[in-house]
């Protein structure tokens, strides 16, 4: 599986990347141009296969692997840069769109002031208008090759006509509906608009928990008709840096009650916000045939179950349940000591 990061520069899509590889790449505070996109493959941790691992002992356990790609940001007004990144984007499974939330005057912003709306708005368009860039092209070399006498696929130029239709009409093609076999005679031109969307908020970590979190989550689903999460990338990469019990003391300095994942340790990212909603999407689930002596994520279709065969379905787990700690955040808080004291300690 494979899940693009992607956000206008400067939105904090470096720092979620780290968060959700456990890497430290280097942050910039200004605009990158000129950079290879950042790869980290993790391993997807899940229960079911642990308890399945448990009752069947399997000679090997693997576990579903995720591969995430921070690109370069998207910025407003630079076509050409623009479509260096909106290539790269086409192979993907799904999409992971960062929006800054977070004001930071020594971040610098490409459009001058920080407007989560307007940038997710931005960014949006930036893929409708590449799909239909894309579209425009295909019916144009369609119709050439009428007149050359080459006879043409009328279903796939049918379909391409609703996809020209939608796309003019600031339309994602995600929210058309297209039978099977249309969704197969589009697979080779690899529209970004089709694939599967999280949009990620990046907070402030004074927002954490704010009713101005919530309203503009609600605002972006409202708008976008995607699966919205607001987390403070800082505080995600800086928990994902820690060793599991350092990650669970930090977590009760900020007044957090319990992990992302419910019910299962607190371990290095992938962070579960995103990876169960991209399992159920994909309807992956478990694979285990009884005698055999392997046990692994990623199957295929949760709801089919077969004699000999458990098929376990993924499920978008909940949110991090967060709240405001007591102390405020004026003066010194239990997270700045917190690190004063693994800094203290060589870490």
């Amino acid at each position: 599986m494979k899940i693009g990061i992607v956000g206008l520069a400067n939105s904090g899509k470096t720092t979620v990347f780290n968060a959700l590889t456990g890497q430290n790449i280097p942050t910039t505070v200004y605009p990158t141009t000129e950079a290879q996109p950042n790869v980290g493959v993790v391993k997807v941790p899940d229960e079911r296969v642990e308890r399945l691992a448990e009752i069947y002992k399997p000679r090997k356990v693997t576990f579903a692997a995720v591969e995430y790609i921070d690109y370069l940001g998207i910025t407003k007004g630079d076509p050409q840069q623009n479509r260096k990144v909106l290539d790269m984007i086409k192979d993907v499974d799904a999409v992971v769109h960062v929006i800054r939330s977070f004001e930071d005057e020594a971040i610098v912003h490409p459009a001058g002031s920080v407007d989560p709306l307007r940038d997710a708005d931005t960014l949006e368009l930036e893929l409708i208008f590449s799909d239909l860039e894309l579209v425009e092209k295909r019916l144009e070399r369609m119709e050439e090759g009428a007149r050359k006498g080459r006879k043409q696929d009328e279903k796939e130029r049918q379909v391409l006509l609703r996809c020209r239709e939608a796309l003019e009409e600031e339309i994602p093609l995600r929210r058309v509906s297209f039978s099977e076999d249309e969704l197969l005679s589009l697979r080779h031109l690899q529209f970004i608009s089709i694939k599967p969307e999280v949009m990620l908020l990046n907070l402030h970590e004074n927002d954490i928990g704010s009713d101005k979190a919530s309203r503009l989550t609600e605002e972006l689903q409202e708008k976008f008709a995607v699966p919205v999460v607001a987390l403070s990338g800082k505080i995600e990469m800086e928990i994902a840096q820690l060793s599991p019990e350092e990650a669970g003391e930090f977590l009760k300095d900020l007044g957090i009650d319990e992990p992302a994942m419910a019910h299962q340790p607190l371990l290095r990212p992938p962070r579960p916000h995103i990876i169960p909603y991209r399992r159920k999407r994909r309807g992956q689930g478990l694979d285990h045939k009884e005698g055999d002596d392997r046990a692994k994520g990623g199957g295929q279709d949760p709801h089919r179950h077969r004699k000999g065969v458990y098929k376990g379905g993924g499920h978008l787990v909940q949110r991090l349940h967060r709240r405001r700690h007591d102390g405020g955040c004026k003066g010194e808080g239990p997270r700045e000591a917190r690190r004063k004291d693994l800094r203290g300690q060589g870490r």
